[in-house]
């Protein structure tokens, strides 16, 4: 399988020009689909794709200029995850199961394959692929395996854990699940099976990965940046955590680390070398607006945020900022 488009590259190392970074907000697009609760968010070269719970899967254009537009929609299935591998886009479709889609060049989403939920799985959350043509679905109940050929799946396993798997990535030869009772690493055989060969007992909420390191968003643990060890076993290098508040999310451009903190918006840190991770600037928009997840790909950083009941002026919808 190609390496994900929205991938950013190898191990980020900010130096000392990145001390004066700072998050611009490009534009604010909120829209008025039935059922749509933005999630996850997942970007090509070419388009932005929102997991829209109710509403599906939403694919939007992005401008030279950061500029946000809606091209299409498919409300087929819930969705909560989304990722794509640069030739389908895959969402995790709740209690749903997995669904798999094209896009045409100008952005018409059309449904490829759908199949549902693996017994006792729980609602899918989280979608991401890797390895041998793998296709991994972080689920209520732990962690779905399929393979996937021209956009259709074979599932292969369930990882029972009895706990949610609320984020997933793979990197190198491994795969690492962003889980209620900790950061797993996990190790696929060529028949799709999963085994625990690792695991951080400190609640994590997303995981995402740089090709040398991985970075982890633990609630309110803040996020964690992690070397990897001769297996790809994570090794605390640094954390930064925001006082009093969730961090939510957590990806990265190559040269910059982007979490979401709820209400506390969306934060801007510099990796160095080492992976250590300080602090740069952060931005809100609307009062108590709650910054949901977060991606980078054509330059931008992609956001989602939803409304927070009782505060009028929030904002639920998707946020483009740069870094300047």
């Amino acid at each position: 399988m190609v390496l994900p488009f929205g991938y950013s590259g190898g191990g980020g190392g900010g130096g000392d020009e990145d001390e004066d970074a700072a998050l611009s907000l490009l534009d604010t697009n909120v829209e008025t689909e039935s059922g749509y609760v933005p999630q996850r968010v997942w970007a090509s070269d070419e388009f932005v794709f929102v997991a829209g719970e109710s509403a599906g899967l939403l694919c939007y254009a992005a401008d030279e200029s950061g500029q946000l537009s809606l091209l299409d929609s498919d409300n087929s299935h819930t969705c909560y995850g989304v990722w794509g591998d640069g030739t389908y886009i895959y969402a995790a479709c709740s209690t749903g199961g997995v669904t798999s889609y094209s896009v045409d060049v100008e952005g018409a989403i059309t449904l490829v394959n759908h199949l549902a939920a693996a017994p006792s799985a729980g609602s899918y959350l989280a979608v991401t692929g890797g390895g041998a043509s793998f296709i991994f679905c972080g689920t209520a109940a732990g962690i779905a395996v399929y393979t996937v050929a021209s956009g259709v799946f074979t599932f292969k396993s369930l990882l029972n854990l009895a706990i949610t798997c609320n984020g997933v990535w793979f990197q190198g030869s491994n795969l690492y699940a962003a889980c209620s009772t900790g950061l797993k690493t996990l190790t696929v055989s060529a028949g799709g099976v999963l085994t625990e060969v690792n695991a951080l007992a400190v609640e994590t909420v997303d995981v995402w990965g740089d090709g040398t390191r991985v970075y982890a968003a633990h609630g309110t643990s803040g996020v964690k940046s992690y070397n990897l060890d001769e297996s790809g076993w994570p090794v605390l290098q640094s954390t930064y955590d925001p006082p009093y508040m969730l961090v939510g999310s957590v990806f990265g451009d190559g040269t910059h680390l982007f979490i979401t903190a709820g209400t506390g918006g969306l934060m801007l840190l510099a990796i160095d070398e080492s992976g250590n991770l300080t602090y740069l600037d952060a931005d809100t928009q609307g009062s108590n607006t709650d910054y949901k997840y977060v991606a980078c790909a054509q330059g931008l950083v992609l956001v989602t945020t939803n409304e927070t009941w009782g505060y009028p002026s929030s904002i639920q919808g998707l946020l483009s900022y740069e870094t300047v």
